[in-house]
């Protein structure tokens, strides 16, 4: 007598797990949609290049990685809002660690090596200057800030909207350069990393030590930075704490 209250309490149950993943679902598809709604069509294919690039770069196909940031480059310097901002910066980093690894995997001439560390400087140097100019530009915006320098950028006339998502896209923007105040000091500590890099194959050992150390300021536990300052120093990896007391904070600085 009692199987028929069993089979109605598995049927509540049942019924309760199926207007659970109904939910689950329905919050998931309308998370991402609203994801994908807030992407700007305008550069989002730069995120799969930047993949392509990488791979590229791993299987050093440095000719395909080259052509890829061309393409890159060229989305971002007609896309408004994006010539002057942070990505165009990655694009800078990314041109001069091609021409750097290049230099010391694409088994050329030591000859050829000179130029190509050259042209890695001068990648870099632009690099550098992109993003010092738009952390003193952008910095330290606050969010209201931020959104009066976005929103030219973000209009309804623009075709690319023609789905109306240019609020939602804009307002996510500025999300993204709000994140960025925190890393482009980052970013930039990479750079200057990748600068004590080609200097020290240049021979230049003070200016690749003086790199190494402004990419620590900017970024105190930047990995490749604190090795390579010990590599160049003629020491073993040392640990933070040691590097604390060879370069306290007033030298830094």
């Amino acid at each position: 007598m009692r199987l028929p209250v069993i089979a109605a309490k598995n049927r509540i149950l049942i019924t309760v797990v199926a207007v659970v993943s109904i939910a689950s679902l329905t919050v998931a598809y309308f998370y991402y949609k609203g994801v994908n709604e807030a992407v700007d069509p305008r550069v989002a294919q730069t995120r799969y290049m930047f993949e392509r690039y990488n791979k590229k770069m791993q299987g050093r196909q440095y000719d395909s990685a080259s052509r890829i940031l061309d393409s890159v480059q060229e989305v971002f310097d007609h896309t408004p809002g994006y010539s002057e901002s942070v990505e165009m910066g990655v694009v800078l980093n990314n041109r001069s660690a091609l021409y750097i690894s290049k230099a010391l995997y694409g088994h050329d001439p030591d000859s050829l090596n000179q130029i190509l560390f050259d042209s890695a400087l001068r990648w870099n140097q632009r690099c550098i200057e992109h993003y010092t100019r738009w952390i003193e530009a952008f910095g330290k915006l606050n969010k209201e800030q931020m959104t009066s320098h976005v929103k030219p950028f973000f209009t309804p006339s623009d075709k690319a909207f023609a789905e109306g998502h240019y609020q939602k896209i804009a307002k996510k923007r500025v999300s993204d350069l709000m994140d960025a105040q925190q890393e482009t000091p980052r970013r930039l500590s990479v750079a200057y990393t990748n600068r004590g890099v080609i200097m020290r194959h240049q021979g230049r050992t003070v200016e690749a030590m003086n790199s190494y150390m402004k990419a620590i300021e900017l970024w105190p536990d930047n990995p490749q930075a604190l090795s390579n300052l010990n590599v160049l120093a003629g020491r073993k990896p040392q640990d933070r704490s040691f590097l604390k007391k060879l370069f306290p904070p007033e030298r830094i600085q």
